[in-house]
């Protein structure tokens, strides 16, 4: 009895020690959570822990449960259940990434601007539920720098790998990495990856591509600079299908209201599927939003043609070879590029007007459009005017110029 009287009383002390150490671990706990990622039947896949990095549901944790993911959620120190929306970075060598929560309201940790010295208190904050976690102290070993500027710390200190993802704060209360495997699983060595690194993940144009971040089916959150996510979108029409593009699709759209790119894409999706008055609301809309007005109308020729050209049987009446020809003599009189003409000569040519068609390649020929292609669709004119003889000089000139 006596052993277990003094047994408590120690406990009693260890814990009124470290409460005492960390008064902010009762505000640092409310931006905790844990969480679980699903598979396509709806199995659990994979857990970790992590914390908010923003106000508006911004947050971080480790990368492995999201891979070959279907859906993500995480539960905060609350109990609530919030499901995960977006992937907005991630390092698969570090094992951390960014993500998007749905809620517009989260308490974030505040992140260490600075790398923790060697031999400098941290203390392991724990996930818990409507309760203030007791932190596990520790001492930083050895903090190296990666990416020139950011720390990988080696603790003293033994953790659970299940509390991977946890935040290793300093004694002001400020995040200074995110709980590692251990991988050799030795007692009191724990690590840990800057948590400024994982707040500071972003996705850019190439993210698409990236082999790791296309295992999960959490959508990808779009760059913030408008270029970057141009070529994102860019690359998206060839890479994404389904659902998956129409989705990045939207968002892009709502990101990027000003951008024309978004509604051109989304025109040439609408005309796919045979809905052709929403694909001609989008090309309007992007004529009325575009910076370049020429290559805004130059797109809407061009989509005209090709639903003319190949979806010539499904009537649409407010789109014609004609008005493609009118959309490309606007984008001409904006701005005289060459590479205009030789849409209208296409034009021309489908509407069966190949004498006019012919004249425009001939133009073309003697000044920046002298190619093999421009030669050989002026011999297409010819031959459709039964000039044989001409055609064969033009296809010659073809040959010559590849």
């Amino acid at each position: 009895m006596k052993r277990l009287s003094l047994l408590f009383i120690f406990s009693y002390l260890l814990f009124s020690y470290a409460v005492a150490q960390t008064p902010w671990a009762k505000k640092a706990a409310s931006s905790m959570f844990t969480l679980k990622t699903f598979d396509a039947n709806g199995s659990l896949l994979g857990s970790a822990y992590g914390f908010f990095v923003g106000e508006n549901g911004e947050a971080v944790s480790s990368f492995t449960p999201f891979k070959s993911a279907q859906r993500a959620v995480v539960i905060d120190a609350q109990g609530k259940e919030l499901p995960v929306t977006l992937i907005a970075g991630a390092d698969n060598t570090y094992d951390i990434t960014k993500f998007q929560v749905d809620s517009k309201k989260t308490t974030p940790l505040p992140i260490a601007t600075t790398v923790a010295s060697n031999g400098s208190t941290v203390w392991l904050m724990p996930y818990a539920v409507k309760k203030v976690p007791v932190c596990k102290q520790g001492t930083v070993s050895s903090a190296e720098l990666f990416k020139g500027e950011y720390g990988y710390y080696t603790l003293a200190m033994t953790a659970d790998e299940q509390l991977i993802g946890c935040p290793i704060l300093n004694d002001a209360g400020q995040v200074v990495g995110l709980l590692q495997s251990s991988a050799g699983g030795k007692d009191n060595v724990s690590y840990a990856v800057s948590a400024r690194y994982a707040d500071e993940l972003k996705v850019g144009a190439l993210s698409i591509n990236d082999p790791n971040l296309r295992t999960t089916a959490i959508p990808l959150a779009l760059p913030d600079q408008q270029d970057e996510a141009v070529l994102s979108l860019f690359m998206a029409s060839s890479t994404m299908q389904g659902e998956q593009y129409a989705n990045y699709l939207e968002r892009f759209i709502q990101k990027f209201p000003q951008v024309a790119d978004g509604y051109i894409y989304r025109a040439r999706l609408h005309t796919g599927k045979g809905d052709f008055a929403a694909a001609d609301a989008d090309m309007q809309q992007a004529v009325r939003v575009a910076t370049q007005k020429d290559d805004a109308h130059y797109q809407y020729a061009q989509l005209i043609l090709q639903k003319e050209l190949y979806q010539s049987d499904q009537s649409y009446p407010d789109w014609s070879l004609d008005r493609a020809l009118q959309e490309s003599q606007e984008a001409y009189k904006l701005n005289p590029q060459p590479v205009y003409r030789q849409q209208q000569a296409e034009i021309l040519y489908a509407r069966k007007k190949y004498a006019e068609a012919y004249d425009i390649y001939q133009e073309l020929t003697n000044g920046a459009l002298r190619n093999a292609e421009t030669y050989y669709a002026a011999a297409q004119c010819k031959l459709m005017m039964d000039d044989s003889k001409v055609a064969l000089a033009l296809l010659d000139s073809a040959v010559i110029t590849f």
